[in-house]
């Protein structure tokens, strides 16, 4: 899916770019090296822009960011350049025909280094690491004995991936309970951010078939933030452990959560040890 974003936002960028040449050239009488400098520097900006909030949906610093994003460009552009004049000189061949040639690293090293290097997915991930210890609402949690977990799981449109989602999720709880870590009324809460395929109905195949799952709907699509505080506002348990419906975070990091909740650590976050 981020590929066709990248080649929308490429799309888009080269019709701005050339649009701000013409303008430039027909309207304000630039010159033609003029008018491609502040083209290309517009569709350089937009092209930055979109494919750091939409394509790749980045949350790093802007400027780290914008950094990163010109090394790629500048490698890509060489790329484009050496590939060619390595036609040009090899082949033969027309010169606007060779002009072609030079796409195809650029797109290559454009989209692949955006999507590694100066974009880097940022979604946390498997290890543990802790704040410093709390002595308040953990410690009450054991004093009562197995304190009572609920786990959020934000949803939308995720039909497909949820059977398998609530498995592992209650296997998970299953062991916890097992193992005496948490209590027998911890669960799960399942959020409908106002999807339109038929997220709620399994949503509610769980809860029949197991009432320690649960399910919060909103009225329409709120996002992703709103749909997680929602669930945040509507568990009920001593400790609440967030987590995506894709699972693509290691659900197994919860019994460490967990484990240094008991300790008495109040807050648990996870952070990524491995993108392997």
């Amino acid at each position: 899916m981020s590929a066709i974003r990248f080649a929308l936002v490429g799309a888009l960028n080269t019709l701005v770019g050339l649009g701000v040449i013409y303008a430039a050239m027909y309207f304000l009488g630039f010159g033609i090296e003029d008018a491609n400098l502040l083209g290309y520097g517009v569709g350089l900006i937009i092209g930055f822009i979109l494919n750091k909030a939409w394509t790749f949906k980045n949350r790093d610093g802007v400027l780290f960011s914008l950094i990163r994003y010109l090394i790629v460009i500048g490698l890509a552009y060489m790329a484009n350049l050496e590939t060619v004049k390595y036609v040009l000189s090899h082949y033969g061949i027309d010169p606007y025909l060779a002009q072609a040639t030079g796409i195809f690293p650029y797109v290559l090293i454009g989209y692949f280094g955006s999507k590694f290097f100066a974009f880097p997915n940022t979604k946390q991930a498997t290890a543990s690491a802790i704040r410093a210890p709390s002595p308040h609402r953990a410690l009450k949690a054991r004093a009562k004995g197995a304190f009572k977990l609920a786990v959020v799981v934000p949803c939308y449109n995720e039909e497909e991936v949820l059977p398998e989602t609530n498995g592992r999720l209650r296997a998970l709880l299953a062991d916890l309970k097992q193992g005496g870590l948490i209590a027998e009324s911890s669960g799960i809460y399942y959020v409908d951010d106002g999807g339109r395929d038929r997220t709620w109905e399994i949503i509610e195949e769980f809860n029949s078939e197991d009432n320690s799952v649960h399910g919060v709907k909103l009225s329409r699509n709120r996002g992703h933030q709103n749909a997680l505080l929602a669930g945040l506002f509507s568990a009920e348990g001593d400790a609440i452990v967030s987590i995506d419906a894709d699972l693509q975070d290691d659900i197994n990091v919860i019994k460490d959560m967990v484990e240094r909740f008991n300790e008495g650590y109040e807050i648990v976050y996870g952070v990524r040890s491995s993108r392997e």
